[in-house]
């Protein structure tokens, strides 16, 4: 076992600076790193947060934690250790209890409901799913992001996509919530493939074809790229204060065999690729 203090004094000593470690129970966001400034002045602080699984990682993956949080995207190596062991240790993992999760698909502007339904029903832009996952909105909580969003994620433990309620907006085009929409069940009918190191790729080349041939698709990139300043100026002011009440809410048994990469944070700048390790962006 190595616990928290002796993850803390690890890697401390291996980054030279004061590192922080916490356990957790995620099995989405396994590892997330920030820099906190120090209250009392001087280098700040990286904050860890690891999956309780984590006090079994044996000195090689220890090592190549050390490495991760000190180059970031250019650890390769490291990069594919920690994602082959992460994958093994999440799927012994036992199953999580029934938790509930409310479902809110019906919003101020936007009902997603219909649009799912509407995608579903057109086999010439998804794939064959065997069900539509539950839709909702995401909670109204503001964000400090000033380069991206995440419109929209497909959880597949849950069997559930979340959309981003900065888009929930009257002026945001039906049309394009319904490419968001369509984007999020593309991942659900279709399975992450494997890159040549054997890393997960969410977004491969049979996925990026599906995508491109959606009609709307270059319509909808050059909308997004017009009108993101705007969309995170308002994310900037969002609040849970005019939420809708949930319409219904399910009851959902976790399926540790069957999950979505997790997004975790590195505490450098660069876009890292997806993974295990990395943010899976929509």
């Amino acid at each position: 076992m190595f616990n928290e203090g002796e993850w803390s004094a690890f890697l401390s000593r291996e980054l030279d600076s004061t590192v922080h470690v916490r356990f957790g129970r995620a099995r989405q966001r396994v590892l997330e790193a920030s820099h906190k400034p120090s209250l009392i002045g001087g280098a700040s602080v990286l904050n860890v947060r690891l999956s309780s699984f984590f006090s079994e990682a044996p000195e090689e993956v220890r090592a190549a934690v050390a490495h991760w949080l000190r180059v970031g995207r250019r650890a390769r190596k490291s990069a594919a250790l920690l994602d082959a062991w992460i994958e093994t240790a999440v799927e012994q993992l036992p199953p999580a209890a029934n938790r509930r999760i409310s479902i809110c698909p019906l919003g101020d502007h936007h009902d997603l409901t219909p649009i799912a339904l509407e995608l579903k029903g057109h086999p010439t832009h998804l794939p064959e799913l065997d069900s539509l996952p539950a839709v909702t909105w995401g909670r109204r909580t503001r964000t400090r992001a000033r380069r991206s969003l995440q419109l929209g994620c497909y959880i597949a433990a849950d069997d559930l996509i979340r959309v981003h309620p900065v888009l929930d907006q009257n002026w945001v085009p039906e049309w394009f919530l319904r490419y968001v929409l369509f984007h999020e069940l593309l991942h659900a009918a279709l399975p992450s493939e494997r890159g040549s190191t054997g890393r997960a790729v969410h977004h491969g080349q049979v996925f990026k074809r599906w995508e491109q041939n959606y009609p709307e698709y270059s319509r909808a990139v050059k909308w997004l790229d017009r009108n993101l300043p705007k969309l995170l100026r308002t994310s900037h002011r969002l609040s849970d204060r005019s939420r809708p009440a949930p319409q219904k809410t399910a009851a959902v048994q976790l399926e540790p065999a069957v999950r979505r990469r997790p997004a975790a944070r590195a505490p450098s700048s660069p876009k890292p690729s997806p993974g295990w390790l990395f943010p899976f962006l929509n």
